[in-house]
């Protein structure tokens, strides 16, 4: 059972890893014409748009590995996602903050 959640734990990171080349190249593609020293604020808002809908994607992905049958721990499988979730959150945020 721990061998189907590091698989299915694979299957994310690789699938969530594409959202976020995805999602990022989005929003600096959204910036590029931002001057930061007058529109901070709109970057900003921009930012936490962004993380909202990473965070989303992220969220439905897990939950669609989750929904899947198969013989696993789901409370299991969905707290190892949701660690995941908060880790790639909070690299995307890093990123954007470091632009």
């Amino acid at each position: 059972m721990k061998k189907k959640i590091e698989t299915i734990s694979t299957i994310f990171r690789q699938e969530s890893s594409g959202i976020y080349f995805r999602m990022m190249e989005t929003f600096e593609h959204s910036v590029r014409n931002l001057n930061r020293q007058k529109d901070e604020n709109v970057f900003r808002q921009m930012q936490s748009r962004y993380e909202d809908a990473f965070r989303n994607e992220l969220t439905q992905l897990a939950e669609s590995l989750i929904s899947q049958p198969m013989d696993v721990d789901k409370d299991q499988l969905r707290r190892e996602l949701s660690g995941l979730i908060h880790y790639a959150a909070t690299e995307f945020r890093l990123k954007i903050n470091s632009m």
